[in-house]
């Protein structure tokens, strides 16, 4: 809940079993800082978001 008592949407997912630390290559062509940053940009904005490759794009 938020200060005014509404429902707020949280996007949290769980990144404990990712084992890759490093930058990944989205298919969106961005390169995220990791697999979870990825993650939580595809549970805010991109749901059919997916890594393409481990490394920079």
């Amino acid at each position: 809940m938020n200060k005014k008592n509404k429902p707020r949407c949280v996007c949290a997912p769980d990144c404990s079993n990712i084992t890759w630390k490093g930058p990944v290559c989205g298919l969106d062509g961005k390169t995220y800082r990791n697999e979870c940053a990825l993650l939580k940009a595809r549970c805010k904005e991109q749901p059919e978001l997916e890594v393409q490759y481990q490394g920079k794009c």
